[in-house]
């Protein structure tokens, strides 16, 4: 095997910044490591060495307009150089590319794509004879002895010796003992695509993917990335997605080659990543590993806290971005550590070793130090602060929340065991800086947690809000927090607490239940329209097939009455003016059935004609004095057939109530124009009811108020009752002229 044949082995990779609206540390690091290469890239190829890129730039392109915003607010706000980024709209994009693309996005015109191969190539041959490789061997062990670093081969041959090793074997480094770190192997595959030379697109397009310029013939499109998927081999399937990916970045490629891109037959290439959890390198000295005894009881520690193996570095974690953070790694320096001012140097020294050594010693010329130490009481405190901490660890993983605790002083976080489970973030990558925190949120949670983390400051009050969180994994969850300022003396903020607590379950939950709230609500409305139509239906029927029949038995009955001899007209007319009394009250009886069911006034003349023919024989048959009261003698304008239908339907069923329970001796009705609909007032003088027993069994009225609150909410409106015992009750309703669509066919 040849340098860069693994998961650096590909076409061409994109070599290019990621910047963020908070130009957090990603957003740093990326632009910094980007901009280096590209420097070193130069000059490498200015010394004439066959290094294959080209920064012909690189078009990042937005999702849809909604990220296209977001994208030309980072632009505004970090105010780069516009060489280095700027926005470009969809029109200035597709002439950039040369064909059609779907969005706008961002333009770095200093970047492009480089073979990695040629590069680690370049690299060896720039540095000369200060490199000796030893290419196609297997490490199958690291071994230090006599303050050097030693590989093993699998016969346990010494390869190489050294006082400082590298580990760089990328997925490989979990194979080795001493480097424990939280790396996964991301399978990534590649589509090559075979293109003319400067044929279209002839920059670098990245969105959800990438496809680079025609390179030797091909083109590079990809990638996949699937975490602990060891099949080496191509795929369709993957090459499938690439295409996919193709598809929505660039609106009739695929289209135009057509049958060339069958999934089946195409080229590319697999590789395997290492990946870190927070999509960040692991770069630096590997640290010792915990005694096993200790290693759960260990609290959470800076790095820089951390012991080390000696000489013994790492690199890893670059996933898909092996350009730009292998260009960020520079040879160990050691720096001395600084010294605390204020104080005797030799005193510093003696701390110094005390601290290392971890003893524990008395102060001269006194015996207090020990004994204190050692006493009942301090190892009774001890005891019960450990039970202390357990309960209160156990108590934040059942409840899934966890603590922190920010200085404003140092910056200095501190986590609680339960926080780093909820980020999914190994505790031995230690407590991370608040910049590095924020970047587990989405760029509004990001936003939002900042402003709140100053208002917190600034008013010296607690607050609170819901973040998206996105983790390592790739899996969203909705976290709440709380944040607590602490003041000095004088109110000033010099310490932040707060706790995070996993909601996700929670907000699932409750979607489920507005959503079932949905269904049911959508149910009620559709079993109102059911019962409206079959009402209206029925009434039809009733006044269609019945009435025309008894008014021919009356035209019958007075012919039969006229046609009768003088001698029989007398003994039969007491028996014909009952039949016809009895017609005349069945005829009665329906045209009040078909009214209560639907009164065909409200279909051809409207609400207030329906309502005064409804009113006249509900007076009539109860005796109680209804008034209905109109602004100028109509109804409210627009009012929509649905709006006059439940309107109509509200004072059927106050009504009813009225006569039931009441024992009112008059009611009043009031119609007219509301704020942005309809007002609707329905009071009588009767002996009230307890409003705090309506819905109890047994309570009167109840269940047909509580059905005229939910049509009334399930229309959109807001219902409102007034009562007590003894005063009278008044109905108030409140309805949007255009009552909801599923209203709208009644």
């Amino acid at each position: 095997p040849t340098p860069a044949s693994g998961a650096s082995g590909n076409l061409a990779g994109v070599l290019r910044p990621l910047p963020s609206l908070d130009d957090n540390r990603m957003s740093r690091l990326t632009r910094a490591g980007s901009l280096y290469a590209w420097r070193r890239i130069h000059q490498l190829q200015a010394r004439g060495l066959a290094l294959h890129a080209d920064d012909c730039g690189v078009l990042h392109l937005g999702r849809d307009t909604a990220q296209e915003v977001k994208m030309r607010a980072v632009v505004e706000r970090l105010a780069l150089p516009t060489d280095h980024l700027r926005f470009v709209g969809v029109d200035e994009a597709a002439e950039l590319a040369g064909c059609a693309v779907a969005n706008g996005g961002w333009w770095f015109a200093g970047s492009g794509w480089v073979q990695p191969p040629s590069l680690c190539a370049a690299s060896l041959e720039a540095a000369g004879g200060r490199v000796r490789g030893h290419f196609g061997q297997t490490v199958a062990r690291l071994g230090y002895c006599g303050g050097a670093w030693h590989a093993h081969g699998p016969d346990g041959r010494t390869i190489a010796s050294a006082p400082v090793a590298i580990l760089a074997p990328g997925t490989g480094i979990t194979g080795f003992e001493q480097a424990s770190l939280p790396v996964v192997s991301a399978r990534g595959q590649v589509t090559h695509l075979a293109s003319a030379a400067g044929s279209a697109p002839r920059v670098v397009m990245c969105r959800g993917g990438y496809v680079s310029p025609a390179v030797d013939g091909l083109r590079c499109a990809g990638a996949t990335f699937a975490v602990d998927d060891p099949d080496p081999d191509l795929r369709p399937e993957d090459h499938a997605e690439n295409l996919q990916r193709l598809a929505a970045m660039l609106p009739g490629f695929v289209a135009a080659v057509g049958a060339d891109l069958d999934p089946a037959r195409l080229g590319g290439r697999v590789g395997f990543r290492p990946a870190s959890p927070d999509r960040l390198p692991m770069i630096g000295p590997l640290p010792l590993p915990a005694p096993a005894a200790l290693a759960d009881a260990t609290p959470a520690r800076r790095l820089d806290e951390l012991a080390r193996h000696p000489g013994l570095y790492a690199l890893s974690g670059y996933g898909a971005r092996g350009l730009v953070w292998s260009a960020l790694a520079r040879p160990p320096r050691p720096r001395p550590r600084p010294q605390p001012r204020g104080r005797p140097r030799a005193a510093r020294t003696r701390s110094a070793r005390c601290h290392r050594s971890g003893a524990l010693r008395a102060a001269p010329g006194g015996q207090d130090g020990g004994a204190r130490m050692k006493s009942p009481r301090l190892e009774a405190l001890r005891a019960a602060l450990a039970k202390a901490e357990f309960r209160l660890a156990a108590t934040q993983d059942l409840a899934r929340v966890g603590d922190w605790e920010l200085d404003r002083h140092t910056g200095r976080m501190h986590w609680s065991r339960e926080l780093f489970r909820l980020f999914e973030r190994p505790e031995a990558l230690g407590v991370p800086d608040l910049n590095e925190a924020l970047g587990y949120f989405s760029l509004d949670s990001t936003n939002r947690t900042r402003d709140l983390f100053w208002e917190a400051i600034d008013t010296g009050r607690r607050c609170a809000l819901e973040q998206e969180v996105l983790l390592p994994s790739g899996e969203e969850r909705r976290h709440f927090t709380v944040i607590v300022p602490v003041a000095d003396e004088s109110g000033r903020v010099f310490r932040l607490y707060g706790t995070v607590q996993d909601i996700t379950e929670r907000r699932r939950l409750e979607s489920e239940r507005l959503d079932h709230l949905e269904r049911l609500e959508a149910l009620s409305r559709h079993l109102v329209e059911i019962e409206e139509r079959e009402r209206r239906e029925l009434a039809s029927a009733l006044h269609d097939r019945a009435s025309p029949n008894l008014a021919a038995l009356q035209i019958l009955f007075s012919n039969l009455a006229d046609a009768l001899p003088e001698s029989a007209r007398s003994e039969l007319a007491p028996l014909l003016e009952d039949a016809s009394a009895l017609l005349a009250d069945t005829t009665a009886g329906i045209r009040e059935i078909c009214t209560n069911l639907r009164p065909a006034t409200l279909d051809y003349s409207g609400l207030l004609p329906a309502l005064r023919e409804y009113v006249a024989q509900f007076r009539a048959r109860t005796g109680l004095d209804v008034r209905i009261d109109a602004e100028s003698g109509s109804a409210p304008p627009a009012l929509s057939r649905a709006a006059q239908t439940l309107c109509f339907r509200l004072v059927q069923e106050a009504l009813t109530n009225c006569a039931k329970h009441a024992r009112a001796g008059s009611v009043r009705i009031e119609l007219g124009a509301g704020t942005d609909g309809i007002l609707l007032q329905i009071g009588d003088d009767g002996v009230g009811f307890d409003l705090s027993r309506l819905g109890e069994a047994g309570s009167t009225p109840g269940l047909g108020l509580i059905t005229m609150r939910e049509r009334v909410e399930l229309a959109g409106g807001d219902f409102r009752l007034y009562t007590r015992p003894g005063d009278g009750t008044v109905i108030e309703v409140h309805l949007p002229a255009e009552l909801h669509p599923a209203e709208t066919t009644r």
